[in-house]
């Protein structure tokens, strides 16, 4: 082989390398097969955010509100939730056209129209009702569009917003917006040339052009992961809020304009969170447990200044400790309020009837409690935060007489704490 074309081999040999380290790496995904409920508490929220959710809401076309992975090694959001005005999974790569988009037939919405100051198409709307544990409310997020950059300050203003408010008041808070909170989101007001320190325009790809990434793999990734033409920075939202209020956060967004042209706006997950000073209390406590939405809302007895004791209908077999299947609904609803604060603490309490030596009782007792407290553990309770013991027949709930009040005696009982 002359040296020619061995150089030529050779170069052959490093645009593939090239080639291969961006598509190698697993593709955008999204996940629209999930409720907006559960799509919010997998994609958005983790254990100890500081935040209770009572209820998720979704209007729109159902594929403009997914949650989503971004396996890419240079991913500006590795998982969370996303809205879009179109079909979201239109927004997978390679970026290879410049009016990716469709008509989705949509709702308008007032506030965005407001914001935006033209007519909205194709909106997708996501309220969160929601108590905060501590006094901070923040989220980190982006935006998108194919509007950029062609149609910046043409009247075609795509425009979102994350508006807050506490119940029972009319008007709410934007926290979409930079500088102060004097300026919102959209493309009219991040673009290349207004406030381009926050704007990153997203290059067109192609196979045959794959070399002017090597320096700049980052722009290449991203080039060949989204179909969106441009792209804010990861943005901070951020608020002051009142520990134990009930609030409600509406992320919206929508075409402005006309319907055509999509954009969407990207939460991070882990990052929708309640920090700073918490309350305490036992009615605070209270709050906490008593909001959960449980499939069978139990009985919360004051145990002491700083704990209540209370039940949630798991009765046994005879002589048996395995979990059933009906008993993981209200289970998952017991993990969901361990979730919601670190400090809240568990006590798990096993007891039997009266059908077998004391002894014997008393070992089925701390094995019904144990399966919980193994249960809880497998689904994210760190096992500092819970205890567990069998009190076997020593406390019935009835007199054993039939084996109808029997069944009632053979449960759990738990008991929550709210620590320092």
């Amino acid at each position: 082989m002359n040296k020619h074309n061995y150089k030529n081999l050779k170069t052959v040999f490093a645009f593939i390398l090239l080639v291969c380290s961006f598509t190698i790496s697993a593709q955008l995904h999204f996940d629209t097969s999930l409720s907006a409920t559960a799509t919010i508490k997998k994609y958005l929220t983790k254990e100890n955010s500081g935040i209770f959710i009572n209820s998720v809401h979704f209007q729109g076309v159902r594929k403009s509100f997914a949650g989503f992975t971004d396996p890419s090694k240079y991913a500006v959001i590795s998982e969370g939730i996303t809205i879009s005005t179109g079909n979201i999974y239109d927004a997978i790569g390679p970026n290879n056209r410049e009016n990716a988009g469709i008509k989705t037939f949509g709702p308008a919405d007032a506030d965005l129209e407001f914001l935006g100051k033209g007519k909205s198409y194709d909106a997708a709307i996501i309220v969160i009702d929601f108590i905060p544990i501590a006094d901070t409310l923040s989220f980190d997020y982006f935006f998108a569009s194919e509007e950029y950059p062609e149609y910046v300050n043409k009247g075609v203003n795509d425009v979102f917003a994350f508006i807050i408010k506490k119940e029972g008041e009319i008007a709410g808070k934007n926290l979409a917006v930079f500088q102060n909170a004097a300026i919102p989101i959209s493309v009219d007001n991040i673009n290349s040339r207004k406030n381009n320190h926050l704007y990153i325009a997203n290059s067109t790809w192609s196979y045959s052009n794959v070399k002017r990434f090597e320096n700049n793999k980052a722009a290449g990734e991203r080039s060949l992961q989204y179909q969106f033409d441009g792209f804010t920075k990861l943005l901070n939202a951020e608020t002051v809020v009142v520990p134990g209020e009930r609030y409600q956060l509406k992320i919206g967004i929508t075409d402005i304009g006309d319907p055509y042209y999509d954009s969407g706006v990207f939460l991070k997950s882990g990052t929708f969170t309640a920090r700073g000073a918490k309350p305490s209390g036992i009615d605070f406590l209270k709050l906490l447990a008593e909001h959960v939405d449980w499939e069978l809302p139990p009985t919360f007895q004051l145990k002491s200044n700083n704990s209540y004791s209370f039940s949630l209908k798991i009765n046994y077999d005879t002589d048996k400790y395995a979990l059933r299947s009906d008993m993981r609904p209200s289970l998952d609803q017991l993990v969901e309020l361990m979730s919601a604060d670190i400090r809240l603490n568990l006590t798990i309490i096993g007891h039997t009837d009266n059908q077998a030596t004391p002894e014997y009782n008393l070992t089925l007792s701390r094995n019904r409690a144990e399966g919980i407290y193994n249960y809880l553990i497998a689904n994210g309770v760190h096992p500092n935060r819970l205890s567990f013991e069998g009190k076997g027949q020593t406390e019935p709930l009835f007199a054993n007489t039939s084996e109808a009040v029997r069944k009632e005696n053979r449960r759990v009982e738990f008991v929550l704490q709210l620590g320092d």
